[in-house]
This record gives C-alpha cells, structure tokens and sequence, in this order.
C-alpha cells in the first residue's frame, strides 16, 4: 500500500469515527445539531476549493431551510444561515487576496453604496438602542445577508450559465417543498384555516411561504425563454408557470395575490418609461394618507367593534371582511400601526432600536383598537416594513431606505432601457418585476429581514447591478 493509499484510508477511518461519536454524542447530550457537525468537513473543504458549488448549495438550502431554536433568544435557519456565515468568511478572504475581482463601477455604484449606508445605519442606531444586543445581531445578519448576496453573488453569478445554475438550484428546491405543501394542502380540502400547518418545516407560516413563491415567480418566466419548445426544460417550466399561481393563491395571502396580479401592469410600467411618475404618485399618496388619518385623531373614528373582528374559515368571507373593516388579521395590523406611530412621536429620530418593536409597543397601544389576537403570542411586529424602519431606525433610516428604493427602480429602469440585447433585458426586467412584488408585500408586511425574502430581495438587487456594470458573458471563467 503506497503513502498516498494509506492517508486515504486514515483520512475514511478519522471522518467515520468522528461521524459516529457525533451521532453518540448527540443522542447521550439530546443536542441534534451535533450529529451535523461532520457535514463541517465536506463544506469546509469545498468552500477552501470551489466555494461557487457551496453557494450553489446555499441557494438551493433556502426553500427548504429551517429554523431551529437553541434557546429562547437564539435561533437560526438550518442550513442556510451557518452557509451564509461561513461564505462571509470566505468572501472576505478571497476579496483581500483578489482585490480586483469585482469591477471599480460595480463596487463604487451609488445603488451600492445608499445598500451600504442602510446597513450601516442598523449599526447606528442599535448604539441608541432599548436593547443593544438584540439590535446588533440584526445588524449582524444583514452584514452576513449582504456579503453573500451581493458581494458573492456578483463574483460566482458572472455568466449566462451560472444564473441558469443559480436559478435551477433554487427552483429544484422551490418545486419539491411546494409540491409537499400543495399535497398536504389538498388532503385538507385546501382549508383556509389548515394552510398554517401545511407549510412547516420549511416556513414558519403561509405568509413566509407565498412570498418566496411570489418574489421568485418572475424568474420561472425567464427561465422558460432559455429552452425550445418541447424540451422537457420547456414543458416543466411551463407546467412551474402555472402551478406556482395556483399555490399562491391557495396560500390565502393577499399581498402576495395582488403582486403577482400587478406583475403585468409593472412591465409597462418600466417599458414605458413611468417608473418615476409611479414612484412619485407613490411618494406623494404615502404622505397624504398618514396625513389625512393623523390630523386631529381622525384615525380614532375607524376603530373596531371588539366583538366584529373575526377570523374566517373560507378566503371569500375573509376578503369581503377586509373591505368592511370586519376582518381580525386586518385589523390587529391597525391596532400595532396606531401603536408604532405613537412610539414614532416619543422617539421620532433614532427609533426604539432594531428587533424593538414587539418588546415595547403594547404600552403604546390605544385600547379602543384591540382585537382578540392582541395577545400576539407569534411575537410578529407591525406588519408594514416602511413603518417598522421609522419605528425602529427613526426618520432617518425610513429616508435611507425610500431614498434606495426609489434608486433601485429608477437605475433598473434606466438599466433595461441600456440592453441591446433582448436576453439583458429579459434579465433586467426579472429583477425589477421580483422586487416590485417584494416592495407591495412590504406594505402589509415585514418579511425583509428573512432568509427566504430578505435573500431573494438582494439577489434581484446584485442583478441590475451586474447588467449595469460588468455584465454577463458567455464564456465560461476561471472556477472560484
């Protein structure tokens, strides 16, 4: 037996009996996340040597991550959250040994740097935090959320072939937990009530889990334009086109049933040029309409009966109870909106601090618009993100976040309308239909920090900067 044979066999021996005192140990200790710790050594060594493969891993874990609770204030999303740390890591190494890896207009591109400045921002205003420790580990994940999905994204995503890989990794996912949703979804009659139950392990509720589905849609779309008719590519994506809808419309969420009804409307919007007259009407009726119900108390008149609110067991009833201000889930959001924007007076520049919003706002809460569900034993926030960034992150991190939005949409625009190609354009316009959705869904909720949106949300992003910088090419590069 030559020397390199025995260093396989003793490298087989260490890895099997290091596998089973994990399996041992986790069973004798009742702690489950030791019996993964020999999954380490794989991902280790092929993050050290091709890591795009581990961040392909990554994406194709997010559909399917779950999360996991170690104790009553730790957390985390297995397995994506560990994957993103560790290619953090990875990310920081290989942009210092190869600092010319990313082009000087991608890296100093003004959408980058107003991303750059919201982070920052979380950093600065968890200094003036209630709770500094809950606001920085927020501040922590969006650091670990922004390396991998912009910064990492920009060097592995850099061909044709690579965002085909990216999206078939996340798609072979998106499909299977779907499908296990959808079946067990069926098996109840698709109940309005069941819907909740159906979408675990893999979301923590349907609301997580119609987002994705509306966040990721437009790229099915895409996706669909890069085969010929009749391959099995084609007809799969096709059959997705349609199946997705309906899971979408079976998850019972109205913010994600409503974007994928404006997608349409959007894409002449950006094909017409009026991304701005959009933006504007949007701007100035967001003004006018916390004006109206705040002058003189006036929301106070809209408060509701305690004994009307309801919660329905069929989608119909729940939709007509919106309208008539009769509907629980509608009006609990009234009841946490009034509560936030009276947190906003008492500290209207800094906020309460990032992850603050549920451990302080029932003392700002008016009575008279409480509901049944008040008792919020979820721990969910305020259900409008714009509104939780002023609570939260005080006016000036509402401005910042306004002030990048309006930046994304206007560059996206300006960034399609740049294509010559139509295959750019498909690309460009993907993105800005995917964070279309992304942004009506933040009116109602406020998913943006979730491994499911919170990703998705800063690939589309990384995309319009990568047509409006470098480019995709066809030929292959040099593997990471």
């Amino acid at each position: 037996m030559n020397a390199i044979s025995k260093l396989n066999l003793g490298i087989f021996w260490s890895y099997g009996i290091l596998t089973i005192l994990c399996i041992s140990g986790a069973f004798a200790f009742d702690f489950l996340p030791l019996a993964g710790l020999p999954i380490l050594v794989p991902v280790v060594w092929l993050g050290l040597t091709n890591f795009s493969w581990l961040y392909f891993a990554l994406l194709a874990s997010l559909p399917i991550a779950f999360e996991f609770s170690f104790s009553s204030s730790l957390s985390t999303d297995l397995p994506a959250e560990p994957l993103m740390v560790g290619l953090m890591l990875v990310t920081f190494f290989y942009l210092l040994t190869n600092p010319d890896a990313l082009s000087k207009r991608f890296v100093n591109h003004p959408v980058l740097l107003l991303l750059l400045l919201y982070i920052s921002w979380f950093f600065i205003s968890a200094l003036n935090s209630l709770n500094f420790t809950v606001s920085f580990k927020i501040f922590l994940a969006k650091i670990w959320y922004a390396t991998v999905f912009v910064y990492l994204t920009a060097i592995v995503v850099n061909t044709y072939e690579r965002l085909r890989i990216a999206f078939w990794c996340i798609f072979s996912t998106m499909l299977f937990a779907t499908v296990i949703i959808f079946l067990r979804h069926a098996l109840t009659g698709f109940g309005f009530e069941e819907i909740n139950q159906c979408v675990g392990p893999f979301f923590i509720n349907h609301v997580n889990y119609a987002l994705m589905l509306m966040a990721f849609y437009p790229f099915i779309w895409l996706a669909a334009t890069w085969y010929k008719k009749g391959s099995w590519q084609k007809i799969l994506l096709d059959f997705a086109k349609i199946f997705f809808v309906l899971a979408i419309y079976f998850s019972y969420t109205r913010a994600a049933i409503g974007a994928v009804v404006l997608m349409i409307p959007f894409i002449y919007v950006v094909k017409w040029r009026l991304t701005k007259v959009v933006l504007a009407v949007a701007v100035i009726g967001a003004i006018l309409g916390v004006a109206y119900i705040a002058e003189g108390n006036r929301y106070l008149k809209h408060a509701p009966e305690f004994d009307e609110t309801i919660w329905h067991d069929e989608f119909g009833d729940h939709l007509s109870a919106t309208i008539e201000g009769k509907d629980v889930s509608s009006m609990e959001r009234v009841y946490r909106w009034i509560a936030g924007a009276r947190m906003i007076a008492d500290r209207p520049l800094m906020g309460v601090g990032p992850g603050n919003f549920y451990p302080y706002y029932k003392e700002y809460a008016v009575t008279s618009f409480e509901t049944w569900v008040s008792d919020n034993e979820e721990r969910s926030t305020i259900h409008n993100y714009f509104l939780l960034l002023w609570v939260e992150q005080g006016i000036v991190g509402l401005l910042i976040f306004v002030v990048l939005t309006i930046a994304i949409f206007i560059v996206g625009e300006n960034t399609y309308h740049a294509q010559s190609l139509v295959e750019d354009k498909r690309i460009v316009l993907t993105a800005i239909v995917s964070l279309m959705s992304i942004y009506i869904s933040l009116m109602l909720n406020d998913m943006l920090e979730t491994d499911k949106i919170g990703t998705l949300y800063l690939f589309a992003i990384t995309l319009i900067l990568i047509m409006a910088t470098q480019g995709l090419v066809h030929a292959k590069r040099e593997q990471c």
